[in-house]
């Protein structure tokens, strides 16, 4: 997956000139769709790890919680998250973005990200880093706490640090000519989805104890 995204663009550019005359924008949408399979996949399997490392009295317990993260994921990206994300963030100094909220200001806006193929894409990273805490707090958690961790991890914590580094302008963004840094480049979400998802993880794990 990491070698598919690395190479995204890339990819795309020698698709689009092979299949002329299909527009770039539907090469792009396309692309952006299959990696969106390819990674709710991922998650989904992830269930399955999860499933064989508690007992069998919280199988539906893990299950459940995976189903309440693309739910809730799904909602919340929607509404707040993909705006905080790759909405214009000039105004926040690349902290976080101030419009595309419920999707309302990509008509005119021809950047892929911004774009409805754009915002699955991102939706499905945005569900894979939330359910990966659920792994690291099984049978430790009631329902509705987990609920609401899923709520904030999907409408603010993974949107603003995916801003920082793939907004074009994010603080920390590689393509963001006024970055205040050198620039983080995370082609694979190593950063945006796997360390914000592992700090969660560990944080949540100092709160609610070890498995009895």
């Amino acid at each position: 997956m990491g070698l598919f995204y690395s190479n995204y663009f890339l990819s795309t550019n020698h698709i689009t000139e092979m299949l002329h005359p299909w527009s770039h924008d539907s090469v792009m949408g396309f692309v952006s769709f299959a990696s969106c399979f390819v990674a709710l996949i991922i998650s989904k399997n992830s269930s399955c790890t999860k499933v064989g490392s508690v007992r069998v009295q919280f199988t539906k317990g893990i299950l459940l919680r995976n189903m309440v993260d693309t739910i809730i994921s799904a909602i919340m990206y929607f509404a707040i998250g993909f705006g905080l994300a790759f909405g214009d963030g000039s105004s926040t100094g690349g902290v976080f973005g101030t419009n595309n909220f419920f999707l309302q200001s990509i008509e005119n806006d021809t950047n892929i990200h911004h774009s409805e193929a754009g915002f699955v894409y991102h939706w499905s990273y945005c569900a894979t880093a939330a359910t990966i805490v659920a792994g690291a707090i099984a049978e430790r958690t009631q329902i509705a706490a987990y609920c609401v961790y899923s709520v904030i991890g999907s409408t603010v914590v993974y949107p603003v640090i995916t801003h920082w580094v793939w907004s074009p302008t994010g603080w920390a963004s590689a393509i963001n000519p006024n970055r205040v840094i050198t620039g983080v480049l995370d082609d694979a979400g190593g950063i945006c989805v796997h360390v914000c998802a592992g700090t969660c993880s560990l944080v949540a794990c100092y709160f609610v104890g070890p498995r009895q």
